[in-house]
């Protein structure tokens, strides 16, 4: 006579396919959750650098200029003197949704697009203290737990460059 054989029963199938069902289930939820986080990071990441890029370029034209002004078509107007005496005119605008900066020197105008607006606003105002204040933020998405940068401000000292 052969000794009892024992096996896994039905039951005891069943219920381990159920544990791992459940596993992966929780598994997969875990992953889907860092690839968002994972995304929203390097969204977070972009807009910080392309944003302190641009505030980084134009506060070194402010600070490198003698006038500063602004008007209806500008939100910038720059007027900057070399060393050996030339004078060349930087204008920001915003054309079409895009940021860009016009160089007018020796009767030659070159314009380079900077950014595109559509998803960013770039705001400059002249505060009263001879301060210009430089804003660049993105429209706030109101989701729950959501970690995102959505703004970066700096100043920017303009006393005695006023013409």
């Amino acid at each position: 006579m052969k000794g009892k054989e024992r096996a896994f029963t039905l039951i005891e199938l069943l219920i381990v396919v159920s544990i791992i069902v459940v596993m992966s289930g929780a598994v997969s939820k875990l992953w889907y959750g860092m690839e968002k986080t994972s995304k929203q990071t390097t969204q977070n990441v972009k807009f910080i650098l392309q944003g302190q890029m641009i505030l980084d370029r134009i506060e070194r034209d402010i600070e490198r200029s003698f006038g500063i002004t602004h008007s209806a078509d500008t939100l910038l107007l720059l007027k900057q003197q070399y060393g050996n005496g030339a004078v060349r005119q930087v204008a920001y605008r915003i054309d079409s949704g895009e940021l860009s900066r016009e160089i007018q020197e020796n009767g030659e105008s070159r314009i380079l697009k900077i950014a595109d607006l559509h998803s960013h606003e770039l705001t400059i105002t002249f505060l009263n203290d001879a301060t210009v204040r430089l804003e660049w933020h993105r429209e706030a998405r109101n989701h729950p737990l959501q970690l995102q940068m959505n703004r970066l401000v700096t100043f920017v000292n303009i006393e005695g460059r006023m013409p």
